[in-house]
């Protein structure tokens, strides 16, 4: 029988452990499912001095029909076919996590509207684990720093089904369920609901478009290494500025401002090892489709990029 106050986590990757991790210490029952990692059929996670365990199964599906919340943290690539896996087994009225990269939403968002019977979240779990060994992940920043965030909101801004009289169902009112709310009541820093969590994720698909893929390209051993090639970040900035406007018409704030974020980004990362290369070449640069690689010969920075990126060495596939 499944535990009570049960949440499901799709993706062995380290935003998984961290919210399984999170999670099982708050008298949840966290149900990990994904690859495991070098034949480890355990992830284990060291933070704030305590060692926390998850068993990683492959597809329990008898296990996940009551759990109360289900989480997919793989990358873009994999995310519809992870969440399509387990869609008929989930119970309806349940909120649904995306923590994917940007990039995704135009599928995400047909694939969700086949599937009204749940609430559909789009999100972002920050964290500082790295995994120093397969299945194994430590919290690697200053004790005092905590642990992680996630933030979301809704996939939706508009209801997806109607009543017969016409009104909005409540289940698709977009705010947060009785559970995400209890979340928020726990724990106002680690979650944070952000009602305009489509825009948020644009400008963090603009700052990683720009660091992920100048740091991959010219495989840069930190963020900070940036600084050193201000004339070629202003290039690719600009060019996925005007990639974005494209795509979506307009920007929540000025070019300027945009900018200044992601200077004040790279600034906060800029003595951290460059782990996005490094994901890169494990993950056989599937990310790159979703950034430098969607762009196309109209932006000759971007695309440059894309093919150096598309050129590296391809790692062993870790995905979730």
């Amino acid at each position: 029988m499944t535990p009570p106050r049960s949440i499901l986590l799709l993706g062995n990757t380290a935003e998984g452990a961290l919210l399984g991790g999170y999670f099982q210490s708050r008298g949840f029952s966290p149900l990990l499912l994904g690859r495991k990692r070098a034949g480890q059929p355990f992830t284990r996670l060291e933070a704030g001095g305590k060692e926390i365990t998850l068993e990683v199964k492959a597809l329990p599906q008898s296990e996940i029909f009551h759990v109360q919340a289900a989480f997919a943290t793989v990358k873009s690539f994999d995310l519809l076919g992870i969440i399509e896996r387990h869609i008929h087994y989930l119970p309806p009225k349940i909120p649904i996590f995306c923590l994917a990269h940007s990039g995704i939403e135009k599928a995400l968002a047909q694939f969700a509207s086949q599937h009204p019977q749940f609430w559909w979240r789009l999100g972002t779990c920050e964290h500082h684990l790295q995994e120093l060994i397969p299945s194994f992940f430590r919290h690697t920043a200053a004790a005092e720093v905590p642990q992680g965030q996630l933030t979301w909101g809704p996939l939706f801004s508009e209801p997806l089904a109607l009543h017969e009289e016409g009104v909005p169902d409540p289940m698709f009112i977009h705010t947060p369920t009785g559970i995400e709310q209890e979340w928020l009541a726990q724990d106002p820093y680690f979650f944070q609901w952000h009602g305009r969590i489509l825009e948020e994720r644009r400008i963090q698909w603009l700052y990683e478009l720009v660091i992920a893929s100048l740091s991959a390209a010219m495989q840069l051993p930190t963020c900070g290494a940036l600084f050193s090639h201000m004339e070629v970040l202003g290039q690719t900035f600009e060019e996925g500025y005007q990639l974005g406007l494209e795509r979506w018409k307009t920007w929540p704030l000025s070019r300027d401002k945009l900018y200044e974020g992601l200077i004040s980004q790279i600034s906060k990362r800029a003595s951290q090892p460059n782990l996005m290369y490094l994901d890169t070449l494990r993950q056989q640069k599937t990310e790159n489709q979703y950034f430098a690689g969607s762009a196309g010969e109209k932006y000759p920075q971007l695309w440059a990029l894309a093919l150096k990126i598309a050129a590296l060495p391809h790692g062993n596939h870790m995905g979730g």
